[in-house]
């Protein structure tokens, strides 16, 4: 549950940061923004340019991650409405989570063999698969740990 929490919690806090357009201290609600803007440093570069803006206010990590934290607050949704269950998809959890950041490595790859950067949205939507498979496996994984009658993973 806490990791449902967090997703959901860290994802909102982004879209706060933007609504609010609180960037700086001096007051509550800008520490907070300016404390979440901080946390983000410490996963992302946070480049402006590549980052969403509402009100002119970035985004405390860029359009990736975004994406990334949007995906993991979506399963993160879903887990609170019902059990995952058994997870057996490409036969391994690791193979899933490789599969799930091919189109990220191939934006990635794009941008840095011609010099040309994707949109903001296209690097969302590279994010996307990543947040929702390593959420996903996390939640299955705590609630395979809760009920030990049942797999983590399906049987290979």
């Amino acid at each position: 549950m806490f990791v449902v929490g967090a997703s959901l919690l860290w994802a909102f806090a982004l879209l706060w940061v933007g609504l609010t357009g609180a960037a700086n201290p001096p007051n509550a609600q800008g520490w907070l923004a300016w404390l979440v803007s901080l946390a983000g440093s410490l996963v992302c570069h946070q480049r402006p340019e590549r980052s969403f803006h509402l009100a002119s206010i970035p985004f405390p990590v860029c359009a990736r991650c975004t994406g990334i934290y949007l995906g993991s607050a979506c399963v993160a949704v879903r887990a609170l409405r019902s059990q995952l269950g058994p997870v057996n998809v490409f036969g391994s959890p690791g193979a899933l989570l490789g599969a799930s950041g091919v189109p990220a490595a191939a934006t990635l790859s794009y941008e840095w063999l011609t010099g040309l950067v994707p949109s903001n949205a296209v690097r969302a939507a590279t994010g996307l698969p990543l947040g929702v498979v390593v959420t996903f496996l996390i939640v299955a994984l705590l609630d395979s740990e809760a009920d030990e009658s049942s797999p983590a993973w399906g049987s290979e």
